[in-house]
């Protein structure tokens, strides 16, 4: 976030309420990660996402695991997370809300679960971003923490369809050794980082790509999954894992 003026921020808040506002939930069916999920015992367990609004992952550690859920960003707009809990057949306020700034936030409170997908990557003090998880976590508690990988295949399309995108992507924090080194440091104990899923390319629905381009894309990305590879060119995601 940047924090250099009042009038800044006023315009940050501005633009993301402005974003989300047209936001339309859905049934969530299935998430990212889930076959690692699965074979978490979550029942009863505190579960925090982090920067996730509207709260996809809340709603499937709830509804599928059973975990005791909470939602923390810098945005959140209760009348969106509650149209979300009522399609996804949650009771109202199933999901626990913190609005606050992530980069300073503090808490007594500490979690059995503690998850970002997406959200690092923004940032440019990866380790500070890596810590303020770890101070979530309860002792012996999971920590979850998956990015984009555009050092790959997807990045240099990124790079050449949605240059706009790609720009407000920390790309250091994408680089694996960084990332064991950060979390080494940190004390990250039963650390596991991997590349994770089959070949994926994407541009988002904001790309000044052509239409023709996004087509291609798409039929691309079809044909790529076929590819057996998990690697730093083909996979599409980072994902961190460990406990405290």
């Amino acid at each position: 976030m940047n924090t250099s003026s009042a009038e800044e921020i006023k315009t940050e808040r501005d633009f993301w309420i402005s974003y989300w506002e047209g936001y339309q939930p859905s049934f969530i069916k299935n998430v990212l990660f889930e076959e690692i999920f699965d074979k978490i015992n979550a029942k009863d367990k505190d579960f925090i996402e982090i920067g996730g609004f509207p709260g996809t992952f809340c709603c499937y550690f709830n509804r599928n695991l059973g975990a005791n859920v909470t939602l923390l960003d810098y945005i959140i707009l209760p009348k969106i997370v509650n149209e979300l809990e009522s399609i996804n057949h949650l009771e109202k306020g199933t999901i626990n809300l913190i609005e606050a700034d992530f980069l300073t936030y503090n808490s007594d409170k500490e979690y059995d679960i503690v998850l970002s997908a997406g959200f690092i990557e923004h940032f440019s003090n990866t380790k500070h971003m890596i810590s303020q998880h770890i101070k979530l976590l309860k002792n012996d508690g999971l920590l979850f923490i998956s990015l984009p990988n555009f050092l790959g295949l997807n990045g240099l399309i990124q790079k050449r369809f949605d240059p706009e995108n790609l720009a407000i992507h920390y790309l250091p924090s994408m680089e694996i050794q960084n990332l064991k080194s950060i979390c080494e440091e940190l004390g990250v104990k039963n650390l596991k980082i991997q590349y994770y899923g089959k070949p994926s390319i994407w541009v988002e629905k904001t790309s000044k790509a052509n239409p023709l381009a996004k087509k291609f894309i798409k039929l691309a990305n079809k044909l790529i999954s076929f590819i057996p590879i998990y690697n730093k060119f083909f996979s599409p995601f980072i994902l961190i894992s460990g406990s405290k």
